[in-house]
């Protein structure tokens, strides 16, 4: 290759080269980049039960019934402890359940094979909604936090479910020593989600 040959080559590369910058650039996008803060407030749980922090529990029977001594558990009965729930500066939906995930052995203890018949679950009286799993929804009214009439009456209720096939355990246990039962009860307040399962 002759040096004409080879100026020749080193002017169209450069050419190209300053080409490729050009058409390169009618590629680049317009770029900015701007930050701020989010700023608002956050709402407001302010949940109570019974007046304080701790629950306190008095159950007596569902309802009065002549074929078991008043007070008294057995087979097919239900108790329910009353307490009220204050809501008051809330600012959010809630969630009540009542739960026996602390109370396996002390179940077990008591009620022998028919510990699994031993359930508890929450209603309420009014204000708000009782859900097939056995929690309870207490929505907002109009999207304002919660007032000081916004007091709403729990109910918990401890059941031993019927079952003939579970007759002889069921026997066991009546016919048992120790005739008492000391079971502890977790109630738990939380904030409704739009994505819960329960109706709102």
């Amino acid at each position: 290759m002759n040096k004409k040959n080879v100026i020749s080559v080193v002017v169209v590369a450069m050419l190209f080269a300053v080409s490729l910058f050009y058409i390169g650039g009618t590629y680049a996008r317009y770029s900015d980049e701007f930050s701020g803060n989010a700023t608002g407030n956050i709402a407001k749980w302010q949940v109570k039960v019974g007046g304080s922090d701790t629950l306190t529990l008095s159950f007596t029977p569902e309802t009065e019934i002549e074929t078991v001594v008043d007070g008294k558990m057995a087979p097919g009965r239900k108790l329910k402890a009353d307490v009220e729930l204050d809501l008051e500066g809330t600012e959010v939906a809630v969630d009540i359940e009542a739960s026996l995930e602390e109370a396996k052995e002390a179940i077990t203890t008591a009620f022998g094979a028919s510990a699994d018949k031993v359930k508890v679950t929450t209603t309420v009286s009014e204000g708000g909604v009782t859900n097939a799993d056995g929690t309870t929804t207490i929505a907002l009214k109009d999207g304002a936090a919660f007032s000081s009439s916004d007091k709403v009456t729990i109910s918990i209720v401890l059941e031993w479910e019927n079952d003939d096939e579970n007759n002889a355990d069921d026997t066991s246990v009546g016919e048992g020593a120790s005739l008492t039962y000391d079971i502890p009860i977790k109630l738990t307040a939380q904030q409704h989600l739009s994505t819960d399962s329960h109706t709102a």
